[in-house]
């Protein structure tokens, strides 16, 4: 162990060289290209591009799609978190480095093989073990196990190419899959003892995991010297907030999809004290204050000339106009159904409403025709042979 100096505070570097930390220099760098575009998989831009457009084309699943997004965002948070107050560095020896190409294909790894920053823990790895495991439960098509196989194998392939890669040590990895672990599983804890629905719960731990992380962040050279974090940080805290606000907007004007017989019962009296309670006002109010809040922020960010700031202030309006847009846009669901090839039914895998219990029309609970239903006359009992 070793003291190294990191921004404003002295922090002990442990050393995390323990197993696997060296295949980069085994490997040839032919491969650094296409490990690049494999780890691309459990990069930011891609999981929340997949989660979002999950949200918009699977209606019925949407409760539970921005759950998960909520959870994301939450490992994010605490990720940036972990990273400035640690401090702890990357590998010294990557398989490729800036510098080492030029051209075309220098922009490419550039973009794609390389990474800066604190190394612990793992981002990719945290970020793809709550948002794929997560998706993989929220969604309700194909088999359940097969999903989660995918998952994990994801998982498993985005943690080998950052080792691969050699921007991250093993136990960066290991530590980012059991904090994106701790993320669902206290994710799932909250859910289950919050008295509101389950996106808002885990989208305002989201806000406040965000929240801290840049209050933890070291100070950074930006143009005025206002803002302590980098702009990723601030990207995760407008995010967060972006998200809360657009799905109360989503919730309050019935954008929120999912039918009655997706729910538990629990979730049903839930959902109908929230209404009783005159939530919904409640929800519009907080909808367009983070809209408020976000617009406020980008205008101040361009005045003082902060344009990290104003960066994270636009991705934030936009990850709320994503949230907002199925409660903004009238008809979108049912257009949506009738557009895409993930409808109810046998192409989703879905139960339809008759699984909760209902029988299907024309028919007893036990299946049977009912004749009841289509106006025949039911037939007279046999008499019994004397």
């Amino acid at each position: 162990m070793h003291s190294a100096y990191h921004g404003w505070r002295v922090i002990p570097v442990v050393t995390r060289g323990v197993g696997v930390h060296d295949a980069a220099s085994t490997l040839p760098e032919w491969l650094a290209p296409v490990l690049g575009l494999l780890t691309q998989v459990g990069d930011v831009w891609f999981v929340f591009s997949l989660l979002g457009a999950c949200y918009l084309l699977v209606p019925r699943s949407r409760e539970r799609i921005a759950t998960v997004i909520g959870l994301a965002l939450l490992a994010s948070a605490l990720v940036e978190g972990a990273k400035h107050g640690l401090g702890l560095p990357r590998p010294s020896t990557a398989l490729v480095s800036p510098g080492d190409e030029t051209g075309p294909m220098a922009t490419f790894l550039d973009a794609t093989a390389t990474a800066g920053g604190e190394g612990f823990p793992s981002g990719h790895a945290t970020l793809s073990t709550a948002g794929f495991l997560g998706l993989a439960a929220a969604l309700r098509f194909g088999d359940a196990r097969r999903r989660a196989v995918a998952a994990i194998g994801i998982v498993v392939a985005v943690g080998v190419t950052r080792v691969g890669l050699g921007v991250h040590y093993l136990v960066d990895v290991l530590a980012g899959v059991l904090l994106g672990l701790a993320v669902l599983a206290g994710g799932a804890l909250a859910v289950r003892t919050s008295p509101v629905d389950p996106p808002s719960t885990v989208l305002a731990l989201a806000v406040g995991g965000a929240a801290l992380a840049v209050g933890v962040a070291p100070p950074s050279a930006t143009p005025t010297g206002l803002l302590a974090a980098d702009a990723l940080t601030l990207l995760v805290l407008t995010g967060s907030v972006g998200a809360l606000g657009g799905w109360q907007l989503a919730r309050h004007s019935g954008g929120s999809g999912g039918h009655s017989a997706d729910r538990s019962p629990s979730d049903r009296r839930r959902r109908r004290l929230h209404h009783s309670a005159g939530t919904g006002r409640r929800a519009l109010v907080l909808g367009v204050g983070a809209l408020l809040a976000l617009v406020v922020a980008g205008v101040g960010a361009l005045a003082a000339g902060e344009p990290g700031a104003l960066a994270a202030a636009a991705g934030g309006v936009g990850v709320w106009t994503g949230l907002a847009l199925p409660g903004l846009v009238p008809g979108f669901d049912p257009w949506i159904e009738t557009a895409t090839p993930l409808r109810r039914g046998a192409a989703t895998g879905e139960p339809d409403d008759s699984a909760a219990g209902e029988p299907h029309a024309g028919r007893g609970r036990d299946g049977e025709r009912d004749p009841s239903s289509s106006g025949e006359r039911p037939s007279p009992p046999e008499s019994p042979e004397h």
